[in-house]
């Protein structure tokens, strides 16, 4: 399994996942089932977090030792539930 594959994977795992309050740590875990592609998890880095229309909109870096993972995340102010906007894996 290469890159691409864990990046379909995750993807088809994502969106269904339902908007929830920390979603952030419900991608963690989905992404552990990539362990031995990912390797070990090393940091997470909040990268930018601004306004987009209504919500926020932040962008995280999940850093592991064989990939890098960029996350762009969606927070409703409203109900305080956030979606995944977008990611890459490199």
């Amino acid at each position: 399994m290469n890159l691409k594959e864990v990046k379909l994977g995750l993807a088809v795992d994502l969106v269904n996942q339902p908007p929830q309050q920390e979603i952030l740590s419900t991608v963690y875990k989905l992404v552990g089932k990539f362990r031995d592609i990912l390797g070990k998890f090393n940091d997470v880095q909040l990268n930018d977090k601004k306004r987009f229309g209504s919500h926020l909109r932040s962008s995280y870096t999940l850093q592991y030792e064989n990939a890098t993972i960029d996350l762009d995340l969606l927070t409703n102010p409203l109900t305080h539930s956030q979606t995944v906007y977008g990611f890459n894996i490199k």
